[in-house]
C-alpha cells in the first residue's frame, strides 16, 4: 500500500505520466511529490533503488525531495532497458518496502515495459503509415495533374521513380505500350 504511486514514461525531455496515485499528474511535472533524485538514480544506474529507510541511506537521506515530503520507504524501478520510464513508489507512512515489495514491482515492470514497447512501435507504425498515405496522395494528385489515370501501385511507383530520376538530371529512356514498367538505363 504505497502513499504515491506512479508509472513515468520518458518523452525527449519530458515525462508522460501513464498512470498515477496520492497525487495530482495533471499539475506539471515540477510540482508532483517524487524524489527526482531516486528517479534519476534508477534511470543512470538502470537497476532498482529500494530504500526501507531513507534515513540509513547516505545518499538519499540528503536529498531535498525526500527531506521536503517527508519520505520514510522508496522503491524505483526502471522500464525497459535502456530505461524508457520508471515505476515509482515512496511511503510517508510507518510500512517499510521490502525486498518482496522489489521482487513484485520488478515482476510488474517487465509487463509495463512490454506495453510501453509496444506502444511506442503502435505509435510509430501509425506515423509511418500516415506519411505513406500522403506521399501515395500527394502522388496521385499529381498524376491527375498530367492527366495520368490510374492508383496502381506498380503506375504510382513507377511515377514516384520517373519524379527522382528528373530530379537527378538522369537520362531515363521510356519505352513499351502502356503498362510496360519504367526502365531507367
Amino acid at each position: 500500500q504505497p502513499d504515491r504511486a506512479c508509472a513515468l514514461a520518458r518523452a525527449h525531455d519530458s515525462w508522460q505520466p501513464l498512470f498515477s496515485h496520492g497525487f495530482d499528474a495533471a499539475l506539471p511535472a515540477a510540482g508532483w511529490p517524487l524524489s527526482w533524485t531516486v528517479v534519476r538514480q534508477a534511470l543512470e544506474q538502470g537497476r532498482a533503488v529500494l530504500a526501507s529507510d531513507v534515513s540509513q541511506d547516505p545518499q538519499l537521506a540528503a536529498a531535498g525531495s525526500i527531506q521536503r515530503f517527508r519520505i520514510r520507504s522508496v522503491l524505483c524501478v526502471p522500464l525497459s532497458h535502456p530505461p524508457r520510464g520508471v515505476l515509482y513508489l515512496d511511503n510517508r507512512s510507518e510500512r517499510p518496502f521490502s525486498p518482496a515489495d522489489l521482487e513484485f514491482l520488478t515482476a510488474i515492470s517487465l509487463y509495463a515495459s512490454l506495453v510501453l514497447e509496444r506502444t511506442e512501435e503502435r505509435d510509430r507504425d501509425a506515423d509511418a503509415l500516415r506519411r505513406s498515405t500522403d506521399r501515395v496522395e500527394a502522388l496521385q494528385a499529381e498524376l491527375l495533374g498530367h492527366h495520368i489515370v490510374g492508383a496502381a501501385a506498380p503506375l504510382l511507383s513507377a511515377y514516384d521513380a520517373l519524379r527522382r530520376f528528373a530530379r537527378s538530371c538522369a537520362r531515363v529512356l521510356l519505352r513499351g505500350e502502356t503498362g510496360t514498367r519504367l526502365v531507367a538505363k
